[in-house]
């Protein structure tokens, strides 16, 4: 049976969860998490051994951080706009994608 696992955001739907491998430990200040919303490289990470291994730490103060860019125009200007998003790794929770018997 094939079994994929994903840490979604329970408002935002399209943000998931993933962990920074460089860090191998800290604070809750520190980036050992990250929100993106490429979610092959979110399952990637989810599936890895010790993901949720912090999640629990630091009376879940561990955030997530995202800078969302989105190209603008407005009254003749152009450019890109961007903006950082900071989520508590709390406000994920677990997507588990199980495969059905004879399917």
């Amino acid at each position: 049976m094939l079994t994929i696992s994903v840490y979604r955001h329970k408002t935002e739907k399209d943000i998931y969860l993933a962990r920074n491998w460089n860090y191998c430990g800290g604070g809750p200040n520190t980036e050992f998490y990250y929100a993106t919303k490429d979610v092959i490289k979110a399952i990637e990470n989810a599936n890895r051994d010790k993901f949720t291994s912090w999640m629990g730490n630091f009376d879940g103060r561990l955030t997530a951080k995202i800078t969302i860019r989105k190209e603008m125009e407005f009254d003749g200007y152009k450019g890109t706009m961007s903006k950082e998003l900071c989520f508590l790794v709390a406000d994920f929770e677990l997507i588990t994608l199980t495969e059905r018997a004879g399917a």
